[in-house]
C-alpha cells in the first residue's frame, strides 16, 4: 500500500463522517508516508 492508496481508504470513511484532510495534499501525503514507513517496522 502506498500513500495515494491509503489517503483514498481514509477520505471515504472520514468524509462520511464529517471529517477532511488538510487541504495541503503534500503534508497529508507526507505524514501518511512517515506513518506507512512506522507501519513497515
Amino acid at each position: 500500500m502506498n500513500a495515494e492508496q491509503l489517503y483514498e481508504m481514509l477520505r471515504k470513511v472520514q468524509e462520511s463522517s464529517g471529517y477532511f484532510f488538510n487541504r495541503e495534499r503534500e503534508k497529508v501525503f507526507d505524514l501518511l508516508d512517515g506513518l506507512l514507513l512506522r507501519r513497515s517496522k
